[in-house]
């Protein structure tokens, strides 16, 4: 089998008003699409055979315009292919634009009826057994399955992907899903640990996680999107060879929150606490 090279993020959110109430706010929501579009060229620049973005793309159900503007960010990817997860946030439910729109670059959301042609997927085609709630993708050409679970409502309450198994363990098999909460997709990775899936690329959580290490991951969102939301953020690069799984986080955020204590007792004062706070801005 040969070795497939993927990029996996989730949680992008674009247009979230990011500390709307502040100065720096319209700047924050312009950075979210920048990074946005900076993982789009790396991965063009890596050459990657597959971004999987795991649910939540954006903060909302995207019009046909915003779904235009998508199409040629993604158009930049000529040797890619797109295998876009609805989340919660942007899920296919209520006559979403997203399930009528006929993307022109390679991209596929699972679960849509508007999957575009064999040539414009890299050889890869429907499985005649997919569904609506498990969608199955067979790329042939780069021996690699793929298996998703898209939303169709802001809740899923049920287990969507707890019983998932490969059909075909002679390729690469990959699982994209959204959840893990217990309103959002509940899992049980106890039975997802031994299933046939070479990764599982998992979204709807703000910050890197491992649930099964080498082979079920959560990425977080590529730029903190709450100021609880602390610490470095990106995207995880990955490898599916036949010696297994190798992958890595990718820091890709322009901005981060922290975390600062500055210690104040009875005898601080507003003068001397305010200059302190305006130092450790700046």
């Amino acid at each position: 089998m040969r070795t497939v090279k993927f990029m996996h993020i989730s949680d992008v959110l674009l247009g979230t008003d990011v500390d709307k109430e502040t100065s720096w706010g319209d700047d924050r929501k312009k950075e979210i699409y920048e990074t946005f579009e900076k993982i789009i060229e790396r991965a063009a620049d890596a050459g990657v055979d597959f971004l999987f973005i795991a649910g939540n793309l954006f903060d909302h159900k995207p019009d046909d315009g915003e779904l235009e503007w998508l199409d040629c960010v993604l158009g930049r990817l000529k040797d890619t292919v797109v295998i876009y997860v609805a989340g919660s946030s942007d899920n296919l439910g209520g006559e979403a634009a997203i399930m009528s729109y006929r993307f022109r670059s390679a991209v596929c959301v699972m679960g849509s009826p508007a999957v575009g042609s064999h040539s414009s997927l890299g050889g890869g085609y429907r499985d005649e057994q997919a569904t609506m709630a498990m969608d199955h993708l067979h790329f042939p050409e780069k021996d690699l399955d793929v298996y998703g679970v898209s939303y169709f409502d802001g809740r899923m309450d049920a287990h969507a992907i707890d019983e998932a198994e490969s059909d075909d363990r002679s390729v690469h098999n990959v699982l994209v899903a959204c959840g893990g909460g217990r309103h959002r997709m509940p899992v049980n990775w106890h039975s997802l640990r031994d299933s046939g899936f070479d990764y599982i690329a998992m979204g709807g959580r703000q910050k890197y996680s491992t649930e099964i290490p080498g082979k079920a991951y959560y990425p977080g969102s590529p730029e903190a999107v709450s100021a609880e939301s602390t610490g470095p953020h990106g995207y995880i690069y990955g490898e599916i060879g036949t010696d297994g799984i190798k992958s890595e986080f990718v820091p890709v955020a322009a901005r981060e929150y922290k975390r600062i204590d500055y210690h104040v007792d009875n005898h601080t004062r507003n003068g001397e606490l305010g200059e302190a706070i305006e130092r450790l801005l700046n």
